[in-house]
């Protein structure tokens, strides 16, 4: 993503080819990842938590495309440019969050920051479950017996 702003910079460039060429990869990335998470082990419960991420990626990458498309065909057009750079922050947005949630903080929802920010403690993260207590059975895995 950053990459199309770097091409921005360049006076002269015309950001529609970056964001197409960067709006079919990361639609193509997100196929890949569709097809991982299909093809995985993962519970019914983590393939719906993944399905929200895949879909405002898919809508991220897509409007990047059109946009990139429009400003192919237009280079002086405002509004399309415009959207990309839209686009570009939620796509960073969508990788914070997403950050947050690959190292533990499972609480990344706009409400708890927005409590967090209103001087509110936060609740405490929910525990990671393993694949068997998300089937409906045992504990979470930091109460597992170890060996």
């Amino acid at each position: 993503m950053r990459a199309i702003s770097l091409f921005g910079l360049v006076p002269g460039n015309n950001v529609g080819y970056p964001a197409v060429v960067l709006g079919v990869i990361g639609i193509l990335f997100t196929a890949a990842g569709a097809r991982s998470i299909h093809a995985s082990t993962a519970t019914l419960s983590q393939r719906r938590h993944q399905l929200g991420l895949i879909t405002l990626l898919v809508l991220i990458f897509s409007v990047e495309l059109a946009c990139g498309i429009t400003l192919i065909a237009d280079p002086g057009a405002v509004v399309p440019a415009q959207v990309i750079c839209n686009a570009l922050a939620a796509s960073l947005l969508t990788g914070i969050g997403r950050a947050w949630e690959l190292v533990g903080d499972r609480r990344t929802n706009i409400t708890s920051s927005i409590a967090v920010l209103a001087g509110h403690q936060p609740g405490p993260p929910e525990p990671a479950r393993s694949p068997v207590a998300e089937a409906g059975g045992a504990v979470p895995v930091e109460q597992a017996p170890l060996g």
